[in-house]
């Protein structure tokens, strides 16, 4: 994400979407940008799907779609947002991730904002497949949102790799991503690193790698936290502890589970934290074949 122009919002018609969109605008607000909400029914989608075309269906069709508008222009409504703006679009799909990621392709925003479907009673943050499927293969940077309120002055958290296994650059990326934010929305930006090698020399050339990441993006040392020990167990309790309200990371890739997330890392990392996920992508890494779906759609606009 080198600049945020655009935020698309993915809706849910759920309590969760006043935060979310609130959350929106406060980016919107602080670093100039419009926002695009939008909600698939793929639920209503897929069963519409096995009908047959009759004027009957049709109308049912017509009438789930014009409630879901009236729900994303009453969403709108509650609140005031008089120099952004704000369009809206709703269509019915037969897979929720593929119909965000042909949303994508179709508005190119800098940023998705999405609540997770998934819930877990044991578990801050559950992600279920359309939000796995989006989180690997959505082009831009994601932010998957808690709904924990922000405060005045947002903290942001900042995970890097710098060993030679790390992409090149998407460290910088993500610090990139995270200074961007803050000086649009304001609040400090912290950097979190966690030594596992045990060969002195290795250990110093990291070292080093961190502090050039550091220098080239004016983070201060008092905010730069480096760990040692074993990464699966001292990062969770880290942001557990800091309770970040943005953590920031480089986005999943297509290996299998939990343990892509977080560059090496398992689930702990995810299961530990109620702060809002940030998944960074690189910009060459910023391709994908927009899903065709089988949908019908009402395109709307409001600006406000």
């Amino acid at each position: 994400m080198e600049e945020l122009n655009s935020i698309l919002v993915v809706a849910s018609r759920t309590p969760s979407d006043p935060a979310l969109l609130g959350k929106a605008l406060r980016l919107a607000r602080g670093c100039g940008a419009k926002i695009h909400l939008f909600y698939c029914d793929a639920r209503s989608g897929a069963s519409l799907g096995t009908e047959q075309e009759t004027a009957k269906a049709e109308q049912g069709w017509q009438q789930r779609f014009d409630d879901d508008v009236e729900y994303l222009d009453a969403l709108i409504a509650r609140f005031r947002a008089p120099r952004i703006s704000i369009t809206r679009h709703a269509l019915y799909g037969q897979s929720l991730s593929e119909a965000i990621l042909q949303e994508v392709a179709r508005i190119e925003p800098d940023l998705v904002m999405k609540v997770p479907a998934g819930s877990h009673p044991l578990r801050l943050f559950t992600l279920d497949f359309n939000d796995w499927r989006l989180a690997r293969n959505c082009p831009v940077t994601l932010l998957l949102v808690h709904g924990r309120v922000w405060p005045h002055e947002l903290q942001f958290g900042a995970l890097v790799n710098v060993s030679e296994r790390a992409i090149p650059r998407l460290s910088a990326a993500v610090l990139h991503a995270c200074e961007y934010l803050s000086l649009g929305c304001g609040g400090p930006v912290e950097v979190i690193y966690c030594e596992s090698g045990h060969d002195a020399e290795e250990i110093s050339d990291r070292g080093t790698a961190l502090q050039r990441l550091t220098d080239e993006y004016h983070i201060p040392p008092d905010r730069v936290i480096a760990l040692r020990g074993d990464p699966d167990s001292e990062l969770p309790a880290l942001v557990a502890q800091k309770r970040y309200d943005v953590l920031a990371l480089g986005a999943p890739t297509h290996r299998r589970g939990l343990v892509a997330l977080a560059g090496g890392l398992s689930s702990k990392l995810v299961d530990a934290t109620d702060s809002d996920l940030l998944l960074v992508r690189l910009p060459e890494h910023n391709s994908v074949d927009a899903p065709r779906t089988n949908e019908r759609e009402m395109p709307g606009c409001l600006t406000g």
